[in-house]
């Protein structure tokens, strides 16, 4: 093998066979020693990404109830007209603990609250949100090749649609060390 050659997974590139030959140049005899080595080589990565062709947003409707909380000890009480069963609220509170001077804090905390009724819909994404989705992810999954020392020299991807989803798909040429150890020493193989 030299630097350019295209080579197939399982190819033997490092031997750990010594050969012994005589003053002829005939081979009497080999030894087995274990090979080790770094081979790095110019390799592809193919990336997927399925994403659903929807997702389910909220958007505030406008009401808005307003109440306080105080909390002693862990035990919650709370002060604001009940919520309506079947309708859907999303909560804010606004917490502070009460102290003495800048540094005597008790255990004792209290706030407002607002709870902001949402209602919740189906949208579907564009094009451009589904490849931002395909690409956000194909950069964590390059960024995780990275912190394993794998040299990143290039990607791409495209976006599809299909009937039930958008699928991202895209390669990264990498050089990375391929090496792994293919047999023990001592195990002889069959021509």
């Amino acid at each position: 093998i030299k630097v350019g050659d295209v080579i197939g997974k399982g190819a033997l590139l490092v031997d750990g066979t010594i050969p012994i030959y005589d003053d002829s140049g005939s081979l009497i005899n080999s030894h087995e020693v274990h090979a080790d080595a770094e081979v790095f080589a110019q390799t592809v990565h193919c990336f997927q990404k399925e994403i659903p062709l929807s997702i389910i947003e909220k958007t505030r409707t406008g009401h808005l109830r307003k109440g306080s909380y105080v909390s002693i000890l862990g035990n919650t009480f709370f002060f604001m007209l009940p919520l309506k069963n079947g309708q859907l609220w999303e909560i804010v509170k606004e917490e502070k603990q009460f102290h003495f001077f800048d540094k005597f804090y008790l255990p004792i905390h209290y706030g407002g609250l607002s709870a902001y009724e949402y209602k919740k819909y189906e949208r579907y994404y564009t094009q451009g949100e589904a490849e931002k989705i395909g690409e956000r992810s194909m950069q964590e999954y390059i960024e995780k090749l990275s912190e394993k020392g794998i040299q990143i020299l290039g990607s791409d991807g495209k976006i599809e649609f299909n009937e039930s989803e958008w699928t991202y798909t895209g390669t990264i040429t990498v050089i990375e060390n391929i090496a792994i150890e293919d047999r023990p020493v001592g195990i002889d193989e069959e021509n």
